[in-house]
């Protein structure tokens, strides 16, 4: 089967850690003190730490490592007898300035531990983050709350161990010790956030905060966490429940604007639309001028038909001018969404869209909107003006239109005038995808040969170009050109992969295309199109449990309607039953994928097909950019 398409050294160190930017502003001196005493993509209000550290280049720090380098011994004795804790920084500095982290972590570390020194501990932290070292990290944060138990971020960042680790329990008893020494734990929100993707952590940090509850059932940290999984998991009536509970303890006036936000959606998706417009009204009384709120709530007016009534909170905010950009992004392309298309352009005629700094957004959902109104011409107009980040989803959706239009043969023309870079090659291919799509594989080719022309050294479109050949019917077109990729490439595995399949398909040269699998697959093990063709040779060479297992393997990795037909058909003779199986989650993916649908009806011509709808996504949902839980 084809594929689908420390540095060492202070400045890495840097740029790894954020907060050793603040690190240049203190002398180093100065530094050697006494010891001292709604859904994943609504953040929360997050806490960001970073603890006051010491500069690594400035003019005195440098005129100290110098000594270090170059005094004479007598010198180096004077000062350890002087001040020894100076001594240790700064061959800890010296070390960081070398590159050599691991031996600044242990130099601080030792510091803070032999003289309970704060600052040498806040250092140390700061070294095991930028190096990304867990263990360092929760031995650092760990030694830090010995020293000092009042500070949020050592518990911060041992929580996050913990949670990463999966230790509910230990996650709970940092939270335990936090609360206990009046640390506020609303670093909780910026966990679930940075986890809001992964399950298992997602259910440690809920186990833990469950188990902390228990001790604290008036810790509103902990409702409002709480309610946020509930939500994050889909258990609506949970979060619901939770976020009822909590804005009668507290009182509309104190309920947060995140706590609003849960119960908001929550509300939305037990079908309680008006109750959770009414509650981000209620949120909008209290929260005054905040684009979290306003979003979702103009959104649920639209969803309700309620269009003057949006319109009138839109136009009657005060936001801050950036904020009022974006919420102009997000209701017009709500507009768009609900096929409000006339209203949009008026509200987008009072807009000017370069004073905006996000003219080509505007110009994509102008375009949309004329869309909308039969006007695609204009539209079209408007998308070929983008220029930045927008440029390739414009030129795609130009070249739709086209289609629509009956004027294909515009869209070559169109793509190759639009190509001043290297980097908008994604650009042909994209639109290469979009001639398959519509059948018209003379116009890919067409494409891809005027780009050639140009870039000649752009394997990725040579290799399409191969591939497309196969299409076509000209295979030898296709290993004509694969021969020569690898030629210039002989370790890819893809061009190995792609030739060995082709070699399968057309020829009897089995053992040759074997060895270039087998190589591709030396190279790299995990990719499920090598794999798939490992396994389809071994089929074809009688080697039908070695076939199994390696399509098996593929089909583990990854759904694709090509894996699924080769391994289907390897069970077919000995087990029909799994093999109908196998087809059918196959179909679930693509249901009119040549290479399946051939195989079903050669194999089993009285197989049931099923009559599935795929789902339709909103066009608009990257123009718009809700904020929303």
């Amino acid at each position: 089967m084809t594929s689908p398409i420390f540095k060492k050294g202070f400045a890495v160190l840097t740029r790894l850690s954020p907060s050793f930017n603040k690190l240049r502003q203190k002398t180093f001196l100065a530094c050697i003190k006494p010891k001292q005493a709604l859904l994943a993509a609504t953040s929360f209000s997050l806490i960001a730490c970073s603890s006051a550290s010491i500069p690594l280049n400035t003019a005195s720090s440098s005129k100290q490592l110098n000594i270090i380098d170059e005094a004479p011994i007598a010198t180096t004795k004077i000062e350890s007898k002087q001040n020894p804790m100076l001594k240790q920084m700064l061959v800890a500095e010296f070390s960081l300035h070398r590159g050599n982290l691991n031996a600044a972590y242990k130099t601080y570390l030792a510091l803070a531990q032999e003289e309970q020194n704060l600052t040498a501990i806040s250092r140390a932290t700061d070294i095991a983050v930028a190096m990304n070292n867990l263990f360092l990290i929760e031995q650092a944060s760990t030694l830090w709350l010995t020293l000092e138990n009042n500070k949020a971020r050592p518990y911060k960042l041992n929580y996050a161990i913990q949670i990463n680790y999966l230790k509910s329990e230990a996650g709970r008893d940092v939270l335990q010790k936090a609360l206990e020494n009046q640390v506020d734990i609303s670093f909780i929100h910026e966990e679930i956030n940075k986890n809001a993707r992964k399950p298992e952590q997602i259910d440690s940090i809920k186990e833990s905060l469950k188990q902390l509850k228990l001790d604290h059932p008036a810790n509103v940290e902990l409702d409002v966490a709480i309610a946020r999984i509930d939500f994050l998991q889909g258990d609506f009536d949970s979060a619901l429940a939770n976020s009822k509970r909590l804005k009668k303890a507290l009182g509309d006036d104190k309920f947060g604007i995140e706590s609003y936000l849960i119960l908001a959606f929550s509300q939305n998706q037990n079908d309680q639309l008006k109750d959770a417009i009414e509650s981000l009204e209620q949120a909008s009384l209290y929260h005054k001028d905040k684009l979290r709120i306003l979003t979702p709530l103009l959104n649920f007016l639209l969803q309700d038909d309620q269009i003057e009534l949006s319109k009138q909170y839109y136009r009657e905010h005060s936001l801050a001018e950036q904020e009022s950009i974006q919420l102009s992004l997000n209701y017009i392309g709500q507009l768009l969404e609900y096929q409000h298309s006339g209203l949009a352009l008026s509200l987008l005629k009072e807009l000017d869209y370069p004073s905006t700094g996000l003219a080509d957004q505007f110009y994509y959902l102008e375009a949309n909107a004329l869309s909308q109104l039969d006007k695609k011409e204009d539209g079209i107009a408007l998308l070929l003006k983008t220029t930045g980040p927008l440029k390739l989803n414009a030129t795609e959706q130009a070249a739709s239109w086209l289609y629509e239009l009956k004027q294909e043969s515009r869209i070559n023309p169109m793509v190759m005038s639009r190509i001043n870079e290297q980097q908008n090659l994604d650009m042909v291919l994209s639109i290469c995808f979009l001639h398959e799509d519509e059948g018209r594989l003379d116009l890919a080719d067409q494409l891809l040969t005027s780009a050639l022309d140009i870039y000649k050294n752009a394997n990725s479109l040579r290799y399409k170009r191969a591939l497309l050949a196969d299409q076509r019917g000209f295979w030898l077109e296709t290993e004509k050109e694969l021969s020569y990729l690898i030629s210039l490439e002989p370790e890819n595995p893809q061009y190995l992969n792609a030739l060995g399949y082709t070699l399968l398909q057309y020829t009897k040269r089995l053992d040759e295309a074997m060895q270039l699998i087998e190589k591709a697959y030396q190279i790299n093990a995990d990719d499920p199109a090598i794999i798939d063709s490992l396994g389809w040779g071994h089929f074809l060479l009688g080697n039908n449990e070695q076939a199994i297992f390696y399509l098996k393997k593929a089909w583990d990795l990854l759904k694709d309607p090509e894996i699924g037909a080769h391994f289907g058909e390897a069970l077919w003779q000995k087990n029909p039953e799994q093999a109908n199986l196998i087809w059918r989650q196959a179909l679930d993916n693509e249901q009119n994928h040549d290479t399946l649908m051939d195989t079903i009806k050669r194999l089993n011509p009285d197989f049931e097909f099923p009559d599935n709808e795929l789902q339709q996504t909103s066009p608009y949902t990257d123009i718009a950019q809700d904020q929303t839980p």
